[in-house]
Order: structure tokens, then sequence, then C-alpha cells
């Protein structure tokens, strides 16, 4: 079972981070305090990308520092922290389609966004073991671990872009349709 699991070891780390994220986003919504959203509705790209960036590749090298356990931790607070904030826009404005308004757009996008930035240290340090287990060859191994976490960190950089993307120019705008 254990070697059915590092064969590919993605697959179920990120179902896992999604579990734990789907919790903590529930238990943030429900314990929330109703708060009055004040998005910004003229956000600027570069800050947007760039603060993004930033915390995810921080949190890339935290992760690493804790051999993934700082994973769990970043799941759990990103997720809790939309919920509560769509949970308390939800009881201050008593409508959940105007309270989702804005985090939805690239809500979803940037959270998904976080689950992959969770998931490429555990998934390399299972690769790892996985490549210390098998007997095989150990250089093509090594070029396939490669590419695929070349792959994993440029598509978390793509989303990163096209999430400051849709936060930047799309979502201000869903605000000021639903007002």
């Amino acid at each position: 079972m254990a070697i059915k699991i590092l064969s590919n070891p993605l697959k179920y780390i990120f179902i896992i981070f999604l579990s734990i994220g789907i919790f903590a986003l529930g238990v943030g919504y429900f314990l929330s305090a109703p708060i009055q959203p004040h998005p910004k509705l003229d956000p600027k790209f570069s800050i947007i990308f760039l603060n993004n960036l930033k915390i995810h590749m921080k949190t890339i090298v935290d992760i690493f520092l804790s051999f993934g356990i700082a994973s769990i931790y970043f799941v759990w607070c990103q997720f809790f922290l939309v919920g509560v904030l769509i949970g308390g826009a939800r009881k201050s404005t008593g409508d959940f389609i105007s309270s989702i308004s804005f985090f939805w757009i690239h809500g979803i996008l940037e959270l998904v966004t976080v689950i992959l930035t969770a998931s490429i240290v555990p998934f390399i340090l299972a690769s790892i073991v996985s490549l210390i287990l098998k007997k095989t060859d150990i250089t093509l191994n090594l070029k396939k671990f490669f590419n695929k976490t070349l792959i994993l960190i440029g598509v978390l950089f793509i989303l990163i872009f096209v999430s400051a993307l849709l936060e930047t120019f799309i979502a201000p705008n869903f605000i000021i349709w639903n007002r």
C-alpha cells in the first residue's frame, strides 16, 4: 500500500490538503462574526502579484524547513481566513451571494494555488523516499522527478499570475455589479 501511494504521491497529498482546507473553510465560516466588507475596488496588479508570489515562495521555504509540517498550517490558515471573511460578510449583509461576490472569481483559483503550494514540498519528500525505495535506474527517475517538480512550480506561477489578473481586473466589477 505504501509503495502504491508513493508511486503517485501528488494525487493523495492534494486530496488530503483539499479535505483539510474544506474543513477549515467550514469552521471559519461558522465561527465568523459579522464584519463590514470593504474590498479595495482599485487594486494594483503588480502589488497583488508580487505579494502573492512572495507569500507562496516564502511558504515553500518554510515548508521545506519544517519537513512538510508547515503545509498543514498554511492550508488551514488560508482556508479558515476565507471562511471567516465570507461568513462574516454574509452575517452582516444577510446575503450569501453578495458576500462571495468578491471572493469567488479569484478566490477559488487562489485556494487551488494554496493547495498546490502546500503540496509541492510533501510531493518532493515523498518522491525522494520513493526514489530511495525503488531499485530501478535512479538517473531516469531523477529526470522524471525534476521534470514533475518544474512543471508544478510552473503551474504555480501561472495560477498566481492568473489569480492576480482576476483579482485586479474582474473581481472589482462583480462587487460593483452586485451593489
